[in-house]
């Protein structure tokens, strides 16, 4: 009750086992071959001895074949839709490329798609709504990323999202002198914490998280509003140079040239000296000030301030000196509330004086 079915070779179709009988538009060549089952339909079988695998289908040869060859030179192109294998694909030489291994009712699989001019090619994962991506190496193999030239450092680059743009970060080695690697921390660390080295052994280097401690920053330092840190001691050049130090509480001490030069701590303001331009401004006095009032009293001998004199003195330049008043002596009252200004007493010498010269001041208005 069969039709259009083409039958080449001995007992072809009519082995003993699912002869064809009431199938249709079967195509069997060879000695000995067979469809599926009886009523089969658009089987295509040929080789001697093989038997149809299911309804429109091919089968090129028995159990006993192992390779099939498209064209003399292997070079025809196949265009199927799927690929159902579960073995490997190989080289020419019969090589494996890529071998394929399959789970029981798998749901997930990689998704090769290819792009135009300028585009990266994808490997994405597929099937649920939402598949990671898994790499594994074998043993104790790595994961190698090269770059595409010889002199492209393997670039590991970390996209933003597709939403907010096409931005991302590289992550790339220097040229290395050794090779070397950094074993991270088996714990997160906390907030302002930065990694450190820990140890190293052989080329691994093993980091962890520490607390920020004073460092070296070079260049200009940009942004900073504040830097703080409970075992901050000093700041400065070196140690035994110039630098401010912080080591003891509730005191900052100026060294240059490790001297100390000026102390700043909560009873007041002690200096070594005060100088301005270099020169010494006050090198045998002294300042004390007790509430409303000041005094500067010589405290050692010297050929300059012998007697205690107090000098007002302008630069000795001929333009200054005819411009400028040599020196001003001046006794304020203070301000008061909705009142005028006290004034008090002033003893000056002016412009176009003998230098050197005393003056007896006498019926001052005091």
């Amino acid at each position: 009750s069969g039709a259009r079915n083409v039958i080449i070779g001995v007992e072809s179709g009519s082995t003993g086992t699912n002869d064809l009988t009431t199938g249709s538009n079967n195509t069997l060549i060879g000695d000995n071959t067979a469809v599926f089952a009886a009523a089969a339909s658009n089987q295509t079988v040929i080789g001697q001895g093989a038997t149809g695998q299911a309804d429109n289908s091919v089968t090129l040869g028995n159990a006993s074949v192992t390779a099939v060859y498209m064209a003399q030179d292997s070079g025809a192109t196949v265009h199927c839709g799927d690929i159902n294998t579960s073995g490997s694909i190989q080289d020419v030489n019969g090589n494996e490329l890529i071998t394929f291994a399959k789970v029981g009712s798998a749901v997930n699989q990689i998704k090769i798609t290819n792009s135009i001019s300028g585009a990266p090619p994808i490997i994405s994962s597929d099937g649920e709504t939402n598949v990671d991506l898994k790499f594994q190496t074998k043993g104790t193999g790595v994961f190698q990323f090269s770059g595409g030239g010889t002199t492209t450092p393997g670039t590991l680059r970390l996209m933003e999202p597709s939403v907010n743009g096409a931005h991302y970060i590289d992550i790339k080695p220097p040229v290395l002198v050794s090779d070397y690697a950094l074993t991270l921390p088996a714990v997160i660390g906390t907030a302002d914490q930065v990694l450190s080295i820990k140890s190293v052994s052989s080329n691994d280097a093993t980091l962890e998280w520490t607390d920020q401690s004073g460092g070296s920053p070079s260049g200009a330092q940009t942004g900073i509003t504040s830097i703080t840190n409970t075992g901050f001691t000093k700041i400065g050049t070196a140690t035994d140079q110039e630098y401010i130090d912080f080591s003891i509480a509730n005191k900052i001490t100026m060294n240059v040239n490790n001297s100390n030069i000026l102390v700043v701590e909560s009873s007041g303001v002690t200096a070594s000296s005060l100088k301005v331009n270099g020169q010494a401004t006050m090198p045998y006095a002294t300042l004390s000030s007790s509430g409303a009032f000041a005094t500067i009293e010589n405290t050692a001998s010297s050929a300059t301030t012998s007697g205690g004199k107090l000098v007002l003195a302008c630069d000795d330049n001929a333009a200054l000196l005819a411009t400028h008043r040599l020196g001003v002596l001046e006794f304020q009252g203070s301000t008061e509330a909705n009142a005028a200004l006290i004034t008090g007493a002033r003893i000056e010498a002016v412009a176009g004086a003998t230098w050197n010269n005393t003056y007896n001041l006498t019926n001052l208005d005091m």
